[in-house]
Order: C-alpha cells, then structure tokens, then sequence
C-alpha cells in the first residue's frame, strides 16, 4: 500500500509527511493527514451511456479522483467519522497519534494511543488502529496492537495479522454494527488490563 499523506506526533515513520508535537484531536488528525475530504457516490454507465443497475462508481468529492466501482449496497463511511469510532468505542483515554491516506485516497487509517497498562511492572502502551478502504476492497478495520506503527510493511502486517481486531462490510448501516465493535474491543482491552494478573 503506498502512502500518499501523513501525520505523525514527534517522528516521521515514512520520512514525509506532517510531524506534530503532541496528540492530536481526531478531527484535527484527519485534515493534517489531508483526509478530509467526502466520499461521493454516482451512478455508473457503459460506454454506450446506458445506466449499470446495481453498481456505484465512489469517487472523492475535492478532486473527482476515481476511487473505486462498488455494489450498490455499498454504505460509505467517511474519513471524518473514522475518529469518532475510535472515541465511541473506547470511551475517553484515546491520544490520536498517526492519521494518513494512501493510494490515492482508496485507502484511510488512523492510530491513537490506548491508556498506559502495566503488565508485571512494565509500562506497556496498547495502540487502536483503523483502516477504512473507499474502493470496495475490503471492510471497515479496527484492531488494537502492541506498538506504534513505524512504517508502511508495519501497516500491512498489522492489517493481515493482527490478533485482536474487528470488522465489518461496508453494508447496510456500518454505525449499527458499532455496538458489536465497542464490545468485542472491550473485551479486548479487558484481556490487556487484566493481562498482568
């Protein structure tokens, strides 16, 4: 997955991109990362201009970039509201630390940093990831994992190999399945904070 725009508290993991002193706000994650942009969807035709039933094209609202040719059940969940489940699901505690854009805008993620747990006596701090895809290539991700993202080969093995996570299609309503994500996460994070004992 190539990179494309990024924001990063204190060190540069791609050596480009925006570098930030302290956590940001979700919000101002997005814009940083230059995420902030609507995922719009139209109707798609063949070449004859004859409408293609049951087929989306998603493209970005600020450049009309091509993202991505989706079913027509296909619900978009937009880069701005990525934050906002993180918050909703882990409640307060969240420093948000790592926000980008790859391919081009098909591909959003974002990292904040989980409270500090002690895990027999060293201080151990739990990173929430999410990726959420605009192409039709995949679901919307949540995991937790061990450590900071530092690269882009941490990013893609995160996303395949990650241990605790959560997912779901981008059908229907995504927010209606966020009660079942904030609870299995929670048992997640319950695993991490009962995990010394």
């Amino acid at each position: 997955m190539a990179v494309n725009s990024f924001v990063s508290v204190r060190q540069k993991p791609w050596h480009f991109g925006v570098c930030v002193e302290e956590a940001m706000t979700a919000q101002d994650a997005v814009v940083l990362a230059k995420g902030d942009f609507n995922v719009i969807q139209e109707d798609v035709y063949d070449q004859n201009g004859i409408l293609i039933p049951g087929y989306k094209v998603n493209l970005r609202d600020d450049t009309r970039a091509y993202l991505g040719v989706v079913g027509g059940r296909y619900s978009v969940v937009q880069n701005r509201d990525a934050g906002d489940v993180l918050n909703y699901m882990m409640g307060v505690g969240l420093q948000f630390e790592i926000a980008g854009v790859a391919e081009g805008g098909k591909v959003f993620f974002m990292t904040a940093k989980m409270p500090q747990r002690l895990i027999v006596g060293d201080a151990y701090e739990p990173y929430i990831v999410i990726v959420n895809t605009h192409d039709g290539s995949g679901a919307v991700k949540i995991f937790i994992v061990p450590n900071r993202m530092i690269c882009n080969n941490q990013l893609n093995f995160m996303t395949r190999h990650a241990q605790r996570k959560w997912s779901a299609v981008h059908k229907g309503s995504v927010t209606d399945k966020l009660v079942q994500a904030r609870q299995t996460l929670g048992l997640m994070d319950t695993y991490l904070t009962n995990l010394e004992e």
